[in-house]
C-alpha cells in the first residue's frame, strides 16, 4: 500500500471515529466538552446546548464534513442547507468573548490581577502526569527544555509521537498525535537539527477537542488530568485505527 493511500485511508477512519465519539458527546450530555472553561470548546459546547438533540447532530455532522472535505466527496456526502446554516451560526457566535473572557476582562477593568497558568508550571505539571499514566508504554520521550515535550509509543509498527504544546501566551495549550515511523534519517535541509522519521502519515491525530484557553494558575492540576484522559481516548482506539495499515504494509510513493 502507498503511503498516499494509508493516509487516505486513515483520514476515512478519523472522520467516522470522531463522528461516533462526536454522537456519544451529545447523547451523554457533553460530559468532556464541559472541560474547557474557555476557547473552542467551550464554545461550541455553549453553542450546542441551546438546540435541541436533533440539531446538536446536524452541527456536529456537518462541523465533520467540512473537516474531511475531500473524503466526504469519495464517501457520496454532503452539506445539507440545513447543516450550513447552522455552522453560519455557531461561526459568528464564536466570534464572540466566552463567559471566562468576559470575566477577565472585567477584572482587569476593576484593576484585579490575572493569575494566569505560567508555561512553566503547565509544562512541568502535564510531563508529570504523562509519565505518571503512560511513561510504561512509552519506548521514548524528550522532555528537555529545548522542546516540546514528547512521549512515543509503539502501535501497528508505527510510532505515536505525542507532543505536549506550550504556547507563548500564559494559559494557553494543546496537544497532537502524529503517527511515525521508528526509524529515522538525517533532517533533509538542516542536518544540524538531528534526524526526523523516515515515512510519517501527513495526516495528525486527535480527540475532538485538544486546547485549552485561559488556563488560570490553580486549575493546572486539573486541566493536565484532562489532557490523559482525553489523549487516552485516541490510544485506546488507534490499534483499529491502524489496523490493516501497519508499517510494514507501506511503500515510498
Amino acid at each position: 500500500m502507498r503511503l498516499s493511500e494509508a493516509d487516505h485511508e486513515f483520514r476515512i477512519r478519523m472522520y467516522y471515529w470522531d463522528l461516533s465519539e462526536f454522537e456519544n458527546e451529545i447523547a451523554r450530555s457533553f460530559p468532556n466538552f464541559r472541560l474547557f472553561k474557555s476557547g473552542e470548546g467551550w464554545k461550541l459546547c455553549r453553542f450546542m446546548q441551546g438546540f435541541e438533540p436533533s440539531n446538536q447532530l446536524k452541527l456536529a455532522h456537518a462541523q465533520l464534513k467540512l473537516r474531511y472535505q475531500s473524503e466526504i466527496i469519495e464517501l457520496g456526502l454532503d452539506i445539507s442547507e440545513e447543516e450550513k446554516g447552522l455552522v453560519e451560526a455557531y461561526r459568528e457566535f464564536a466570534l464572540q468573548p466566552s463567559s471566562r473572557e468576559f470575566e477577565i476582562v472585567s477584572k482587569k477593568r476593576a484593576g484585579e490581577k490575572i493569575k494566569y497558568a505560567t508555561k512553566r508550571k503547565l509544562r512541568k505539571t502535564m510531563v508529570s502526569k504523562f509519565i505518571e499514566t503512560y511513561g510504561s508504554q512509552c519506548v521514548h520521550t524528550e522532555t528537555g527544555e529545548g522542546w516540546d515535550p514528547q512521549f512515543h509509543m509503539r502501535c501497528c509498527g508505527w510510532i505515536i509521537n505525542t507532543q505536549l504544546v506550550l504556547s507563548r501566551h500564559q494559559g494557553v495549550f494543546w496537544f497532537r498525535h502524529l503517527i511515525q515511523s521508528e526509524d529515522r534519517v538525517p533532517h533533509p535541509k538542516i542536518p544540524e537539527l538531528g534526524s526526523v522519521p523516515a515515512v510519517s502519515l501527513p495526516t495528525g491525530a486527535a480527540w475532538l477537542q485538544t486546547r485549552w484557553e485561559d488556563i488560570m494558575d490553580n486549575e493546572v492540576e486539573s486541566v493536565s488530568n484532562e489532557v490523559v484522559k482525553i489523549a487516552g481516548y485516541f490510544f485506546e482506539a488507534a490499534p483499529k485505527l491502524l489496523k490493516g495499515l501497519e508499517f510494514d504494509r507501506i511503500t515510498k510513493e
